[in-house]
């Protein structure tokens, strides 16, 4: 949008605030777009902001305005489809627009600030006294009159530095310009885009039939929402990947969403087994770079596929026709810390409307509010019943662990006498086992016997875990370690009851009951150092 004299913009920040703040354009800006980021006044203080609205009048407000300082973004991050889905975000979840936007963008692409010092009046000091340092600045900047901020602080050194600096500037010798550096535009792409030949995906019959309505949906004018409530392994990524071949060949964008950062590569693989370079990969835990670097190749059009976690709900898919979100149930969809708080699963469902795309929620133990909205027909019901292939379903044994205690049938309450004997079937067949247990350390509680005390980090207010290997009490939130009390700090109790299981617990009880069998941990305390 173009602007001229008076033009007013409205920004928001990104920061604890739910105000709009309105600021004067300066005349000789030929040009701003929504979403922009600009460097403003704010508090005293110069602060970056979005800008979210354009117009000639600021509203109710009859004060006098402050003017931009600088237009970061040469060009607007944001598609308006994506302005819309996080004003709706914003609206939805009561998180500050300001700060919806940020989490929109990569933590790779921040504002970039750099300082300069040019000497612009090479008289001022003349008669004036000068300090030692003041006069080293001074020197340096009649030998070339600009240098950046940081290079001449390095070179006079801190000490007394900034004192000296504020004699210049309030001398009217130096002047200090700062500048800022944001999103550059891209140019976009997608030449390439359906060109390059895909693989045929088959399906078997049920797999068919259960796409014969995800096909009407990617090739009909009105796209809808699906349920796909498939058993564990059969087949859901088969549906998948042959919605994704058949919007990739309409000339759409496919966005795949999956619950936890460890699933990313082998989704991603088998994607790119069929769509090559096409796919790219979006988490928290890439660098700042990998993680720029995808989203600029997104942007630009060059990879119309998209595997990642809920941050990926935010991927720059220009033309998203297919939303699909794999293992619909899990937890780990919903942002908790920080802001904004929100549900990737419940905002793409609001994506895909506002996209025009398929949405495919796909589950083999879908969310109680998931089987109610397509119970309601907001979304369609589709149902996988068959595993994939000759794939025998898996034999399933619940034990009465209260039954088995009171037989003796529990080593240490731990591992069952059905396990045991599974276990020792396996091994004489000279198999491998995997055990899953969801708790890390040794006890996740240490209970005074007498008076119920549980020992709890000062700092999250959670029960310390008691690591074995260290003979500590750990915290898993902020990691704080401490010594395992020999009495109970409430009532001086010595009876310490080490409670609950974890990962170091099951694995000494495998090693008393079967000593000549290598049994291997691995969780995080195993696998986190470099070489593990």
């Amino acid at each position: 949008m173009n602007t001229s004299e008076n033009q007013i913009i409205s920004v928001v920040f990104p920061l604890l605030l739910d105000e709009v703040y309105s600021y004067k354009v300066p005349s000789e800006w030929n040009e701003i777009e929504l979403g922009c980021r600009v460097a403003v006044p704010l508090r005293n203080k110069t602060e970056v902001g979005f800008v979210i609205e354009i117009s000639s009048s600021p509203g109710g407000y009859s004060g006098r305005l402050k003017q931009v300082i600088s237009l970061i973004d040469n060009r607007s991050p944001f598609s308006n489809k994506m302005l819309k889905f996080l004003r709706w975000m914003s609206e939805y979840y009561l998180s500050p627009l300001g700060l919806v936007m940020k989490a929109a963008l990569p933590a790779g692409m921040g504002v970039k600030k750099s300082k300069r010092v040019i000497l612009i009046d090479k008289d001022a000091m003349k008669g004036k006294r000068f300090s030692e340092v003041m006069e080293l600045i001074y020197k340096k900047l009649l030998r070339k009159e600009s240098y950046s901020f940081a290079h001449l602080k390095n070179f006079i050194g801190s000490e007394g530095f900034d004192p000296a600096m504020e004699a210049l500037l309030k001398a009217g010798a130096i002047k200090v310009e700062i500048s800022y550096s944001g999103y550059e535009a891209l140019s976009p792409d997608r030449s390439g885009k359906g060109d390059f030949q895909m693989e045929e995906i088959l399906l078997t019959r049920a797999q068919a039939k259960v796409y014969s309505p995800i096909h009407e949906s990617l090739s009909g004018s009105k796209p809808e929402g699906f349920l796909l409530h498939g058993v564990t392994g059969s087949g859901k990524t088969e549906i998948y990947l042959r919605g994704a071949r058949e919007t990739l060949s309409n000339g759409g964008d496919v966005l795949i969403l999956v619950p936890e950062i460890a699933l990313t590569p082998q989704i991603a693989e088998r994607f790119g087994q069929y769509f090559g370079d096409n796919v790219s990969v979006l988490h928290s835990a890439q660098t700042e770079s990998a993680r720029r670097k995808s989203w600029e190749r997104i942007k630009r059009g060059e990879s119309n596929v998209v595997v990642g976690t809920r941050s990926s709900i935010f991927a720059p898919l220009e033309n998203l026709k297919l939303l699909i979100v794999d293992e619909e149930q899990e937890p780990s969809y919903k942002q908790t810390e920080p802001d904004p708080r929100y549900s990737a699963r419940d905002a793409a469902v609001m994506r895909a409307k506002i996209e025009g795309a398929t949405l495919l929620l796909g589950s083999a133990t879908p969310s109680l509010e998931s089987m109610y909205n397509a119970k309601k027909g907001r979304y369609k019901y589709i149902r996988l019943s068959e595993r994939y292939g000759k794939a025998a379903t898996p034999t399933l044994h619940l034990i009465n662990s209260e039954a088995e205690k009171i037989k003796g049938g529990f080593s240490k309450a731990i591992i069952s006498s059905l396990l045991k004997t599974k276990i020792a079937e396996r091994l004489s067949s000279g198999e491998q086992i995997v055990l899953l247990q969801n708790r890390r350390g040794y006890s996740p509680l240490i209970r005074c016997k007498e008076c119920g005390h549980a020992e709890e980090c000062p700092d999250c207010n959670v029960t310390f875990t008691y690591h074995a290997a260290t003979n500590a009490m750990n915290c898993h939130y902020c990691g704080k370690r401490t010594a395992v009390p020999y009495k109970c700090p409430e009532c001086g109790n010595r009876d310490l009851l080490f409670q609950g299981i974890g990962t170091q617990r099951v694995e000494k009880e495998l090693s008393k009951l079967f000593p000549k069998v290598r049994v291997q941990r691995m969780d995080m305390d195993t696998t986190s150092s470099k070489n593990s």
